[in-house]
């Protein structure tokens, strides 16, 4: 964590400063926990949730804390941080990850020739077989149907 904290401004406020790392530990976990998190929402957390107020050791900072770690001490190495996260995610579970690396995004007024495709390697890539499919009432979507009509 040292290698993303190492340009802290110097303190000159007179309240002792939140543990960088801690504060480091509580933002990664409300973005991996929600997705998408508020500062205001964060800030909430760290007063309710037992897991946040672990992380933070039981200290709550405000939004404006949060928001001038993020945007102060985190913005300049975000980018490398998020590499190194994913780094070490894709080493540790390459396997199980190989077939989530696909995102495809088009507008469906004008679909690419090419998008028969894209679906053909997406079936072949994750071992769909659509005949298994099932349709009409009383019969329960395979996660994997319900993903690949939704796709």
């Amino acid at each position: 964590m040292e290698k993303y904290l190492n340009q802290i401004p110097a303190h000159v406020a007179r309240r002792i400063r939140y543990n960088p790392a801690s504060m480091l530990k509580t933002v990664l976990f409300g973005f991996m926990t929600y997705g998408y998190i508020s500062l205001r929402e964060l800030e909430d957390n760290c007063k309710v949730n037992l897991r946040f107020m672990y992380l933070m050791e039981h200290k709550t900072p405000s939004y404006r804390t949060s928001g001038y770690f993020i945007n102060e001490i985190l913005k300049p190495s975000v980018e490398e941080l998020f590499s190194d996260i994913n780094k070490k995610i894709f080493a540790e579970q390459h396997d199980e990850l190989a077939g989530f690396v696909i995102k495809i995004e088009t507008n469906t007024e004008y679909v690419p020739a090419y998008f028969d495709e894209i679906i053909d390697r997406y079936t072949q890539i994750q071992n769909i077989d659509e005949n298994s499919f099932v349709h009409g009432r009383g019969h329960h979507k395979t996660p994997q149907q319900r993903h690949f009509e939704r796709f």
